[in-house]
């Protein structure tokens, strides 16, 4: 994949969301084992991603999620 191009003063963080094999097995296995609540502290509307972005930055406590619709 070709590196983005980055205008300055902008950083550039990058993120490998690949598992490992051993990550995927435990995963499912903890979905099959029953019913779990996925505990989603703040939720913001597509149009705010900065916003979002922004309380990751200050080490938000809890899973945030985006709103698409």
């Amino acid at each position: 994949m070709p590196d983005p191009k980055v205008r300055p003063g902008v950083e550039l963080i990058r993120y490998n969301g690949a598992r490992s094999q051993d990550a995927t097995d435990k995963l499912n296995r903890l979905i099959d084992s029953g019913p779990f609540d996925v505990h989603v502290a703040r939720t913001f509307p597509f149009d705010r991603v900065v916003d979002a972005h922004r309380a990751l930055a200050t080490h938000y406590v809890g899973k945030l999620a985006l709103r698409v619709s």
